[in-house]
């Protein structure tokens, strides 16, 4: 759902469950990647993502400041 608060390019996106990003496009859930030192599995969902060229259900390991 995108809210516009009143000013100019202060657009967000308010996320469903299970779903984080700027356009809520990382899913939270079915990874299938193993995480270390306290990094999320993330998988990119799809959604409005055609025009960076990311590939649909991409998989990948957010991982907390100090880690990569």
């Amino acid at each position: 759902v995108l809210e516009d608060v009143g000013g100019v390019n202060d657009d967000f996106c308010v996320c469903p469950v299970g779903f984080v990003g700027s356009l809520c496009e990382f899913s939270l859930g079915d990874c299938t990647l193993e995480c270390f030192n306290g990094g999320v599995c993330m998988r990119q969902s799809g959604r409005g993502l055609e025009d960076v060229g990311a590939q649909v259900n991409d998989e990948f390991c957010s991982c907390p400041d100090g880690f990569s």
